[in-house]
């Protein structure tokens, strides 16, 4: 895998994974980000939201279960 940050990234203390053709199972990176952004809901509210890629794995369906 390949980690890039982006500038408030570290802020946060996280970093995306972008993964090429050898990615854990979907039902792994889903449990594990559902984590991480309860996480960073619980420690920076609403902040952190407006920063994140859209298109982070899980998250869309992580919203819509709160």
């Amino acid at each position: 895998p390949v980690l890039y940050g982006l500038e408030e990234s570290s802020k946060y203390k996280i970093q995306y994974m972008i993964y090429g053709c050898l990615s854990p199972e979907d039902e792994v990176m889903l449990s594990y980000n559902y984590v991480v952004f309860d996480y960073l809901k619980e420690k920076y509210g609403n902040k952190w939201e407006k920063l994140i890629k859209k298109d982070a794995f899980g998250y869309k369906q992580w919203k819509k279960r709160k």
